[in-house]
């Protein structure tokens, strides 16, 4: 009885809420300071638009800087990277200077085409970026049909759970160690693995 007198917002009701004003959840002393959105996957089957201000994205691209740097990626390395299209921000400030860029491929594209595209244009891979299940797919293809790939020094996965059965198959396939990323749309990296965590996750308490 307690549990259902507790307040829930849900997605639905965020979703309805901005239909009828896009900036309904943003305080209006923070409204001025808004400097940036952007649209969810809708993984949940629901979208919801996430607005930021210039001091929170800052937070956010200092996270993220962390993890790459505590992974071993150089500043003017670039992660060759197969995401939807919808979750393709704009670059941030870092990578308008030439940092941390990403070359994307869509994973709306047959996997047989992203294949081919990287091959045409990667001789050797820093860090090979994607979804669990897109980069078992694109393992799959490469061992079922004994196709080349460049060598991978990192792999990082994110925005779904890595099991223990899929991240196997795609190290031994891509021969190097899937690190993993607990990342939100809404606030950036949470959580994430190095190669010698031993599996356990650093935690951003920031």
């Amino acid at each position: 009885e307690d549990l259902e007198i507790v307040p829930i917002v849900n997605r639905k009701m965020i979703q309805d809420a901005q239909s009828e004003n896009p900036y309904a959840l943003v305080p209006k002393s923070k409204l001025a300071g808004i400097s940036w959105h952007q649209t969810t996957s809708g993984s949940s089957g629901l979208p919801i638009t996430v607005y930021a201000s210039r001091a929170e994205r800052l937070r956010i691209l200092r996270v993220i800087l962390r993890g790459y740097r505590l992974n071993g990626l150089k500043y003017l390395e670039t992660s060759v990277t197969i995401k939807d299209p919808i979750d393709i921000a704009k670059p941030n400030a870092v990578q308008k200077l030439g940092g941390y860029r990403h070359e994307y491929y869509d994973i709306y594209q047959p996997v047989e085409n992203i294949q081919k595209s990287i091959v045409d244009k990667w001789k050797s891979i820093a860090v090979l970026k994607s979804m669990p299940s897109d980069l078992a797919n694109l393992a799959w293809l490469i061992k079922s049909e004994g196709l080349h790939f460049p060598p991978v020094r990192t792999m990082f996965t994110d925005s779904e759970k890595l099991d223990d059965a899929t991240r196997a198959f795609i190290e031994s396939v891509f021969k190097t160690k899937a690190i993993d990323f607990y990342a939100t749309t809404e606030v950036g990296v949470i959580a994430f693995q190095t190669k010698d965590s031993l599996g356990k996750y650093h935690v951003n308490d920031d």
